[in-house]
């Protein structure tokens, strides 16, 4: 019997460990990524729990922890920008983890680890998925043809690979009526390294100020659709100009 072989569709945190492992164990691995090139970017991640054992055996540890937010804490504040309550760290579980990183640092850590033999694929994703008693099909939006013994569906909340692969009922969503949209802008000599929320009454409504590793600040907005202050924001993503000139000051 020959090398076995799985197929990843999604290329983050959770497709890159699945890579990780699967080849380690001897399989043939192949990524898809529907992004371009390698995707960079993203929210702060808390490493957790059984999350610090497993980076741990995976012997990356102290390569994520070199890439720490250095987040001290968390701060709420009121209208007037007055501290109303602070959630200060501690130690790996509190309201700030000892372990933070952003999502792009921790998935390119695993990715620039990753053992010889893993294949990657970026620009394509998975058109149609055919079983049979042989194994698994796998045909790509360019044309591709895969065979495997494993399809490993590591997309995100809006997986269209997912969507094809499962009969309709199997897998449920739930909407909880929270966008939120991040973006970046630089660091002022002001800033700290706490997280800041604003007051839901205030005049920047569910805003907060998230400094990571003295490299950004993160606007964080969880609005329904409807709200006007989130449209603001998407506006924002294709118009930074206007957007900087509402938020100075």
């Amino acid at each position: 019997m020959g090398e076995r072989r799985v197929v990843v569709s999604g290329a983050s945190i959770a497709g890159l460990s699945v890579a990780f492992w699967m080849r380690r164990l001897g399989w043939q691995v192949t990524v898809i990524e529907r992004a371009p090139a390698f995707r960079d970017g993203g929210q702060n991640v808390d490493v957790r729990g059984v999350a610090r054992e497993v980076l741990d055996r995976m012997g990356l540890f102290e390569a994520v922890r070199s890439q720490n937010t250095t987040e001290t804490g968390t701060v709420f504040v009121d209208a007037d920008g007055r501290v109303t309550a602070e959630l200060p760290s501690d130690g790996p579980d509190g309201a700030t983890a000892e372990l933070e990183v952003l999502r792009g640092d921790l998935a390119r850590t695993i990715h620039d680890h990753l053992p010889p033999g893993v294949d990657s694929v970026h620009g394509d994703t998975i058109e149609t998925v055919t079983e049979s008693a042989e194994g698994l099909r796998i045909v790509t939006s360019a044309g591709r043809q895969m065979h495997c013994d494993l399809l490993v569906v590591a997309e995100g909340v809006r997986s269209a690979t997912r969507d094809r692969v499962f009969v309709s009922g199997e897998v449920s969503r739930t909407d909880l009526d929270v966008t939120m949209v991040f973006g970046t802008i630089p660091r002022t000599d002001n800033d700290d390294n706490q997280w800041g929320r604003g007051a839901p009454d205030g005049p920047h409504p569910d805003i907060l100020t998230d400094i990571a590793a003295g490299r950004r600040r993160n606007l964080t907005a969880d609005r329904p659709w409807a709200d006007p202050v989130l449209e603001q924001l998407i506006t924002a993503a294709t118009r930074p100009e206007p957007h900087t000139r509402s938020y100075r000051g």
